[in-house]
């Protein structure tokens, strides 16, 4: 779905936030680029995004991550039952190990580019992974937020 800014602008509040939560799965996220409204530039939009993603503590980034990974990952669904098989395993041990869900930007890859960096992502330490993690969170919301609006 893709609206206006100027549609998004006249939404109620509540509105707004639950169609930015499309974009990033972050509710105080949602509710601070909702909050600085009224905007009238693609700009305007990414740079309260990026305000609010400063703004984000370690517990706001995960429940982003949790709310984005099945949907990133649904390319996995058209893979082969040993690639898919191999993700999942993968995936559990990569839960396990940092605490939180695997999240890469899907966009473009296949689900052989997903597991490699899957598998390379596995040998990183913990901070680094969250980093890591987090960086894909914050790409993903700007494809998002291009998709949601249409400038």
């Amino acid at each position: 779905m893709s609206i206006s800014l100027e549609q998004l602008r006249q939404a109620t509040r509540e509105d707004a936030i639950a169609l930015l939560l499309g974009a990033c799965g972050s509710r105080r996220w949602a509710e601070q680029v909702a909050a600085a409204f009224p905007m009238s530039s693609r700009g305007q939009l990414l740079r309260a995004a990026e305000a609010a993603e400063r703004s984000l503590d370690r517990a706001d980034w995960l429940e982003a991550l949790g709310e984005m990974a099945s949907k990133e990952q649904s390319g996995m669904a058209a893979a082969d039952a040993e690639t898919r098989e191999k993700f999942l395993e993968l995936n559990g041990e990569y839960e396990r190990r940092f605490g939180h869900v695997f999240l890469i930007c899907a966009t473009g890859k296949s689900a052989e580019e997903m597991l490699s960096g899957l598998k390379v992502r596995l040998n990183n330490d913990a901070d680094i992974e969250f980093g890591r993690a987090v960086a894909e969170q914050k790409l993903i919301t700007r494809l998002r937020l291009d998709k949601l609006i249409d400038l």
